[in-house]
């Protein structure tokens, strides 16, 4: 994405246990270190925007979700590590999740599961302000179920 894009100035990642999110970290960190990285979970899975303020491990009452890639438990070290790189976390509601999995297909043509395309909800929710700034936003996975895939095209189709 760097080597793309490289006067990039954020990069919006799915954060589920943290390797992906700080293997990522450590990546762009690496080749723009200005950059702001940004971890996404869902509300109903969001132990690291429960613990990035205290910096130690909270557990979370976890629940079912759209982006059930990203859910549950994470270890203190991934924590520690994320602390070093990443500016900081956010979380979105299901229906940004489902809105976001619609936007995807209907208008980029990609079939994206929930955990994928929690960085794009994001966005389309406002919980990370990207106006004015070159966004980079890590899209992973296509394992969605076919029912639930139609069942949020038909509600969220645009």
């Amino acid at each position: 994405m760097i080597m793309d894009e490289p006067e990039i100035d954020m990069v919006i990642s799915p954060a589920g246990g943290g390797g992906l999110l700080n293997g990522v970290a450590l990546a762009v960190k690496a080749l723009r270190p200005e950059a702001e990285i940004w971890g996404v979970q869902s509300v109903a899975s969001n132990p690291y925007v429960v613990s990035w303020p205290g910096g130690k491990v909270i557990d979370v009452e976890y629940e079912d979700s759209l982006a059930d890639g990203l859910t549950g438990w994470i270890p203190q070290s991934l924590l520690d590590l994320a602390k070093k790189r990443v500016t900081g976390f956010v979380d979105v509601q299901e229906s940004d999740i489902a809105r976001a999995i619609a936007f995807l297909h209907s208008r980029h043509h990609q079939v994206v599961e929930g955990a994928g395309a929690v960085g794009v909800a994001s966005i389309l929710s406002g919980k990370i302000p990207v106006k004015g700034r070159r966004v980079g936003v890590v899209i992973s996975g296509g394992n969605i179920d076919h029912e639930i895939l139609l069942e949020i095209l038909k509600e969220h189709g645009e």
